[in-house]
């Protein structure tokens, strides 16, 4: 064994050692530092893992293209957890298809151990460990959330209808394609091979918007925000909670005094970002969308740290908060050894539970429609 480091001069002329390490005779082991909060490598053996497989529905459109180079590059499972990726799309976009995987393929990433792409949904989904659900239609002008509800009903029952058949009965779904806590519900009642908290949606983007606009309105850095709560669906509907929120281990209500903020402005602000995103680009979220999809699947397979929680669209028992059971609502949950828990606040600020029953209601006329 040998340790070794690298000696490198700073802009003010003085020396720093920024990568440092040992070698054994079968393992690299490295120390550095990464911008997203994690270490780049940590002892990998990655040939004695087997490869998670994932599956992209959707996977050719801006989303997909985004969150592909996050899983090859281990942002998501780890840096010491190889990937099997497949893309799934329609037959228009194949050559899309095979662009993006030549683009993974120029990217040497170590992780990445096999790439497939096509628009067969059999081919694609079979034995997969985890399936995101990306595709879906456009709510095209004049048309309404209900409108949008109809048209990826079809596609979610029939990717369901696959998954039934070839899909593991240890499969995750992530479910991304909108509306996402119907979408999820529609799919278990598809894909019943699996446990119903197998199957979860994205909320992550409302909660990662939520700790950007805290420190923001602090003035502080976003990652040392904790514990926001974004209730029910992920819809204009959401409820951005920020009671038990902390920034730097302190209160963030402690901080914030301005009840007009708290109450109304900070609402607002998140319940019509994905507009004001659209309305500006022309078109909608996406890498954004693939960070807190990064996020969502990242909590579920690796953990949550102690003391924080996030938020995601789980299975309701007809237990916790007293929810009506059979929907797909969005939580604050710790996540430990692939599992979630659904985390236990205090929820009487709500005014008097009333936010939370127009939550369920509105949850309910979807499942209705």
């Amino acid at each position: 064994m040998f340790v070794f480091g690298i000696l490198v001069k700073t802009l003010d002329n003085k020396s720093a050692i920024v990568f440092a390490g040992f070698v054994t005779t079968t393992t690299l082991v490295v120390s550095t530092q990464s911008t997203w909060g994690f270490s780049f490598c940590k002892g990998i053996e990655m040939d004695k893992k087997v490869p998670i497989k994932v599956c992209l529905t959707g996977g050719a459109g801006q989303i997909g293209y985004s969150l592909l180079p996050m899983l090859a590059a281990g942002e998501v499972f780890g840096h010491s957890q190889p990937v099997e990726l497949r893309i799934h799309d329609i037959p228009s976009k194949i050559e899309h298809m095979r662009g993006i995987t030549m683009e993974l393929e120029d990217c040497r990433y170590p992780l990445l151990k096999a790439i497939r792409y096509g628009s067969d949904e059999m081919e694609m989904m079979k034995g997969v460990d985890l399936v995101v659900m990306l595709a879906s239609l456009p709510m095209l002008p004049g048309e309404e959330r209900k409108d949008l509800l109809k048209k990826n009903a079809k596609l979610m029952k029939n990717f369901g209808e696959v998954l039934q058949k070839v899909a593991l009965d240890t499969t995750k779904v992530v479910v991304v394609t909108n509306p996402a806590n119907t979408m999820a519900l529609l799919l278990s009642k598809v894909f019943t091979r699996i446990p119903k908290t197998n199957i979860t949606s994205l909320s992550m983007i409302d909660h990662n918007r939520c700790l950007f606009q805290i420190a923001k309105k602090l003035g502080g850095d976003p990652s040392t925000v904790r514990n926001v709560v974004c209730w029910g669906n992920h819809s204009r509907t959401v409820y951005p909670d920020m009671t038990y929120a902390t920034i730097d281990g302190k209160p963030v209500l402690s901080k914030i005094k301005d009840l007009e903020y708290i109450n109304k402005e900070f609402i607002e602000i998140i319940r019509s970002r994905a507009f004001e995103i659209q309305k500006a680009r022309q078109q909608t979220a996406g890498f954004s969308t693939a960070s807190a999809a990064r996020d969502h699947i990242r909590a579920l397979y690796r953990g949550t740290e102690h003391g924080e929680w996030v938020t995601i669209g789980v299975y309701t028992d007809g237990e916790a908060y007293g929810i009506e059971k059979d929907l797909y609502f969005a939580y604050p949950v710790m996540c430990k050894n692939g599992e979630y828990e659904i985390v236990a606040v205090s929820y009487t600020h709500l005014r008097a539970h009333e936010t939370l029953r127009y939550l369920v209601c509105r949850l309910l006329l979807e499942k209705k429609k």
